[in-house]
């Protein structure tokens, strides 16, 4: 009987070797998955900046494109040429407009139509203005 309790002790203490190797196993897989995540999260990230630069770079060529396409119409090049070089078809007469800023604590209107040109306001006295 002693026999017996002392086969089981020491069965108790021996060491389990498959479990071990499995551990062992399990360790070093869980640490090369764990660098092969790192590895994915940080591509992800490098994926994602560059779609951002993409997406950057597509919309620059697109206006690139519409400029393009622009440049090639006759009428947006002539529409161009009247608005910032003041150009008129020949035969036309070329007019010009003149944006005038009222403040409106002067409490008199200073615009002053085609009509009124060369003759005195209602706002000059006309002892001051010699004709």
């Amino acid at each position: 009987m002693r026999n017996n309790i002392t086969k089981r002790m020491a069965k108790g203490r021996k060491l389990h070797w498959g479990r071990l190797i499995l551990i062992a196993v399990l360790l070093v897989s869980a640490w090369k998955m764990y660098g092969r995540i790192e590895q994915y999260l940080d591509l992800k990230h490098e994926v994602a900046l560059c779609q951002a630069a993409l997406d950057v770079v597509q919309a620059e060529y697109d206006s690139k494109v519409e400029t393009i396409e622009l440049l090639s119409d006759d009428a947006y090049i002539e529409r161009l040429a009247r608005e910032n070089l003041g150009m008129v078809v020949k035969g036309e007469t070329p007019v010009s407009s003149v944006k005038v800023n009222l403040s409106e604590d002067t409490g008199s209107s200073s615009v002053m139509d085609d009509a009124t040109v060369g003759q005195p306001s209602d706002d000059v006295d006309s002892s001051t203005n010699p004709q």
